[in-house]
């Protein structure tokens, strides 16, 4: 009866190996030009979500990001910005969309975003931007993510997939006037979609918050096996309110260099191997 309990254990241990997964938690980041309930705001409002700085020959400009629309004219729309949908706006710094601008590009405008998370875990965004000129950076708390700088007339692409601890963090991006251009004033404007924003709570395996999976962590999950309602801090990983075999699993799949000498000590720590099922 013994020898069956082993192999039960066992079978189920292989399971959790090859599949076992974390929550992901979606996290609430606003387009921009859009008000609480993602809708766009109407043409010179002031974004409740997004702020604007500037430096160089754009160092006075903001706070306020002022909302662009095609009624206001050019340069939404009509195959120069892209024109108005129903998920986001335009981000200007004056009501006619101009603000100052340089030929070598040294005139930067940041539109920044402040959001939460839970608390300590991996962060992934993607989305699509635009901007005139052009973005020039792009980054979570200062973790520079990966975007491409095309243009005002089509969505570019742009994700980072980071580690944040905390729980208040602040999304920029930059965006160059004038580089290539005559010297002098001219439009200037963001926009960005997000297609998702999800957050996975603390390191995947890592029980302790301590930012590395090793065997302390293995020794909480081992400690509180089976223990309702605990939290992640004492082995409930995937938080579904049960320390079990989906929170070992993921343990193990994370855990960095598995030693034949970790294993004998994982496998014989536990003198019944039905007793840890």
């Amino acid at each position: 009866m013994r020898s069956l309990i082993f192999i039960h254990a066992l079978c189920l241990v292989i399971a959790v190996f090859l599949s076992s997964k974390t929550q992901a938690t979606v996290i609430t980041i606003y387009n921009t030009g859009v008000d609480d309930g993602g809708v766009p705001l109407a043409d010179d409002d002031i974004d409740p979500h997004w702020t604007l700085t500037g430096v160089g020959a754009a160092a006075a400009m903001g706070p306020d990001a002022i909302v662009a629309t095609e009624a206001g004219g050019w340069p939404v729309g009509g195959g120069i910005w892209l024109g108005d949908n129903g998920i986001s706006a335009w981000l200007v710094p004056t009501n006619d969309t101009y603000g100052p601008s340089r030929m070598d590009g040294s005139a930067i405008y940041t539109f920044s975003t402040e959001f939460t998370t839970p608390g300590t875990g991996q962060l992934t965004l993607r989305g699509g931007q635009a901007a005139d000129n052009g973005v020039v950076a792009f980054d979570v708390d200062g973790v520079p993510g990966t975007f491409t700088p095309i243009g005002f007339n089509v969505f570019a692409d742009f994700s980072i997939t980071t580690t944040v601890t905390g729980t208040s963090h602040t999304l920029r991006f930059s965006v160059q006037n004038g580089a290539g251009e005559a010297d002098g004033n001219g439009p200037i404007g963001f926009r960005a979609e997000f297609s998702m924003a999800e957050f996975t709570y603390g390191v995947p395996g890592d029980v302790d918050d301590d930012l590395d999976v090793d065997a302390d962590d293995f020794e909480l999950i081992r400690a509180n096996f089976f223990g309702i309602d605990v939290g992640r801090s004492l082995g409930d990983l995937n938080l579904d309110g049960i320390v079990n075999l989906h929170d070992f699993g993921e343990w193990k799949d994370n855990y960095p260099f598995p030693s034949e000498g970790f294993e004998a000590r994982l496998f014989g720590g536990v003198p019944e191997p039905g007793a840890f099922v």
